[in-house]
C-alpha cells in the first residue's frame, strides 16, 4: 500500500519561490526553469537549451541573523548532492529571508550537522524529520543588480 502525506505548499508558497527564482535569474544573468512538483529539486538554470544547474529554494520569513542556522531537509539536500553528483551539475540550495538572498553549494564532502527538526504548527509528526543545519555564516549572499 502507498502512503502519502499531505503537500502543504499553498499557492502563496509558489508565488514568493517563483520571486525568489527572478531575482536569482536576475542576479545570476540565467533562465531557471521550474521543475515538476515533487521533483528532486524545485529549479534548474538553463542556457541555450542545457540544463548547467541543480537549484533548491527556500522562502524563509524572518532575518538572516535571527538563527545561527538553517534547516532543510536531509531527504532533499541529499537528493540534490546525489543528482549532483550523478549528472556532474553543481547542486545550489538558495535560501531568501525577508533581509536578503544567499547560497550554498551542498556536497558529500562538506561538514555534516544533522538534526531531527521541522515544523510543529501543523501538528503533522511526520513534519520532525531529519535536517541538514546550515550554518548562515557559510552561506554567501547574492549580489542583486
Amino acid at each position: 500500500m502507498l502512503l502519502t502525506r499531505p503537500i502543504y505548499e499553498t499557492e502563496n508558497d509558489k508565488k514568493n519561490e517563483a520571486a525568489v527564482a527572478a531575482r536569482l535569474s536576475k542576479a545570476w544573468n540565467c533562465k531557471l526553469v521550474k521543475c515538476a512538483e515533487l521533483y528532486m529539486v524545485d529549479w534548474v538554470i538553463e542556457k541555450k537549451g542545457k540544463v548547467t544547474h541543480l537549484i533548491e529554494i527556500r522562502c524563509r520569513k524572518n532575518l538572516s541573523t535571527k538563527y545561527p542556522t538553517l534547516i532543510c531537509s536531509m531527504q532533499k539536500i541529499i537528493k540534490g548532492i546525489n543528482a549532483s553528483e550523478i549528472t556532474g551539475l553543481p547542486f545550489v540550495f538558495v535560501p531568501s529571508f525577508t533581509d536578503k538572498l544567499m547560497w550554498i553549494r551542498p556536497t558529500r564532502d562538506m561538514e555534516h550537522n544533522i538534526t531531527m527538526a521541522g515544523s510543529v504548527r501543523r501538528n503533522d509528526p511526520a513534519d520532525i524529520e531529519p535536517c541538514y543545519n546550515f550554518k548562515i555564516s557559510d552561506l554567501t549572499e547574492v549580489i542583486e543588480k
